[in-house]
């Protein structure tokens, strides 16, 4: 197609909406590409879980939320880490979490959950 990496990069990210980027994304998604979205989570969504908390002296060391399906997230305060498991098997690990994004890490365990209702 003769284009610049940073016009792919460009096009592939959204970051344009020409008729060749257009043309790149369709073709991506022709060749087996798939089309990722980045969650965010609306104001007022409550998950459906069971919510634990485990204390030490300072204070929450550990959230855990447990899902139906054997879904479960666990951060941990104290490293600033969060992962999604599905019946004690990792299914996605985060560092350096900060408190906006714990939303949308337990969206993505709700429509995990959902997803495996169907």
């Amino acid at each position: 197609m003769g284009v610049s990496r940073v016009t792919l990069w460009s096009a592939l990210t959204f970051q344009t909406q020409s008729q060749l980027a257009e043309k790149i994304r369709r073709m991506a998604v022709q060749n087996g590409g798939r089309v990722m979205i980045k969650l965010d989570v609306t104001e007022g969504f409550m998950p459906n879980c069971e919510i634990d908390f485990v204390h030490d002296i300072g204070g929450v060391q550990r959230i855990i939320q447990t899902f139906s399906n054997g879904v479960r997230v666990e951060f941990d305060n104290a490293t600033c880490t969060a992962s999604i498991s599905r019946d004690n098997r990792a299914v996605k690990t985060f560092s350096d979490v900060k408190v906006r994004d714990w939303g949308n890490i337990v969206f993505e365990a709700q429509s995990l959950t959902d997803s495996l209702n169907r």
